[in-house]
């Protein structure tokens, strides 16, 4: 587990010696805890989850209607972005502006536009909440 003492590499806890290690990062309920609170572990991670899900639906997305292709948005991609942002989202936009790439593309990818298409129309039509 991740715990806030910065100064000592090992520490005892006074009530039980237990003797506890401090880590970089500790995954809690689904959340990648850094040491400086960043969030970058995290981001790292749900960036790839998020990246291997666009490619599945776009293999599949000219099999599927439309309908699909939306529940499958929500399910594969935008669970990850709501999944516990009350805690990580608070960030730089800097840091999450992979999100939104990742999200755009996704869309695309759902309404079945060109690459270089602007996303932004899509998002209203389909009612998907921007990140």
């Amino acid at each position: 587990m991740l715990f806030g003492f910065v100064t000592q590499e090992k520490f005892s806890l006074p009530s039980d010696n237990i003797s506890l290690t401090q880590v970089k990062s500790s995954k809690f309920l689904g959340i990648y805890v850094d040491e400086q609170l960043t969030w970058n572990e995290h981001i790292n991670n749900i960036s790839i989850k998020i990246a291997k899900s666009i490619g599945v639906i776009f293999r599949i997305v000219y099999l599927l209607p439309s309908n699909i292709r939306l529940n499958l948005y929500y399910s594969l991609i935008y669970s990850y972005l709501s999944y516990c942002n009350i805690a990580w989202a608070s960030n730089y936009t800097s840091r999450l502006k992979r999100f939104s790439v990742l999200q755009r593309r996704a869309v695309r990818i759902v309404a079945r536009r060109s690459p270089t298409s602007h996303a932004i129309n899509k998002f209203y039509d389909l009612r998907i909440l921007v990140f």
